[in-house]
């Protein structure tokens, strides 16, 4: 069947939220590009909104067509770089794998953290807050410290010839709340679903992310964090922005993959290769919310791969 005649019996559970778009284009063949992505429920799909110029756009293209492009485009380069296939960059922690390095933050520092996500981030739903853009909450020179004593956690040296650097917009602070007091199925955007932290044009580029939970109890009577321990190698185009259905396709790939619901105390960091699927724990259980402090680290002679046009102003070199 072609993607205009075949019947869609996934569910809201399994559709990614480009598979969800596809569908609402085939209900709607002849809606815009933003009429369709205006169709989407935000409180299944977590996408991000067209900028003015991609509005104007999307409201000039055929949506049918376009997203039938786009998937052609996604097959293509997921054909090129399949998740199982093996590595060819050496990567600065396995994909798959996660480290602790105990205690970056002391007890000062966490509650001067606390105090301005108490202050920044108690209405729901208030978007993470960009670390450097706020001096005020972190040193420039204390987040490099945090960032060396994970570093030098690491179970093996950086590669020669590695030029690791602090991406300045990726360190944040997000509070994400417990499913009693904000739902997910409300749009809940801070408690995220299966997905990657590279992107298509970064790829398998070496990446390291750092989340660091502010209060104890992350995982068990607050929200946590949970990892697939599945050794990918790619970006996976499909899946990587937010996924539901990742884990049994994964489990199909690398057959001793498990899901591993991470517990960590106030102030430890725990560090994972940025293609590494994860995403927020939640129980029902729980009642109370979480602060966590997130670091991004990538190889600065790559940065323009993810976005940064001007390294001055969006990288703080660690060496």
């Amino acid at each position: 069947m072609t993607a205009s005649t075949a019947v869609d019996d996934t569910t809201d559970q399994d559709r990614t939220p480009i598979q969800e778009m596809l569908r609402l284009a085939n209900q709607y063949p002849m809606h815009t590009l933003q009429e369709v992505i205006d169709l989407i429920d935000r409180d299944i799909w977590h996408i991000e909104e067209p900028t003015n110029e991609q509005h104007a756009l999307y409201s000039e293209i055929n949506g049918r067509t376009a997203l039938q492009k786009m998937q052609e485009d996604i097959d293509t380069f997921q054909a090129e770089f399949p998740l199982n296939a093996p590595a060819r960059t050496p990567q600065w922690l396995a994909s798959g794998l996660h480290i602790c390095a105990p205690k970056v933050l002391d007890g000062q520092t966490l509650q001067q953290l606390i105090a301005h996500c108490d202050d920044l981030l108690h209405v729901q739903g208030t978007r993470p807050i960009e670390v450097f853009e706020n001096p005020n909450i972190l040193s420039k020179s204390d987040v490099m410290a945090i960032t060396k004593a994970a570093l030098n956690a690491l179970p093996t040296a950086l590669p020669e010839g590695s030029t690791p650097a602090i991406l300045k917009k990726r360190t944040l602070l997000r509070r994400t709340f417990s499913p009693s007091q904000r739902p997910i199925q409300v749009g809940n955007a801070n408690n995220q679903h299966w997905h990657q932290d590279s992107n298509p044009n970064f790829n398998d580029t070496p990446m390291l992310t750092l989340w660091i939970p502010l209060q104890n109890g992350s995982g068990e009577t607050c929200p946590g964090i949970q990892i697939i321990d599945a050794p990918v190698s790619f970006f996976s185009v499909i899946h990587g922005d937010s996924s539901r259905g990742i884990h049994p396709i994964l489990v199909d790939m690398f057959s001793d993959t498990k899901v591993v619901s991470i517990i960590a105390s106030a102030g430890d960091c725990i560090v994972f290769n940025g293609l590494t699927f994860h995403q927020t724990s939640t129980l029902p259980t729980m009642t109370h919310h979480r602060d966590a402090l997130l670091i991004r680290v990538i190889d600065a002679k790559a940065a323009c791969l993810f976005g940064v046009n001007d390294p001055e102003q969006g990288l703080v070199p660690l060496v």
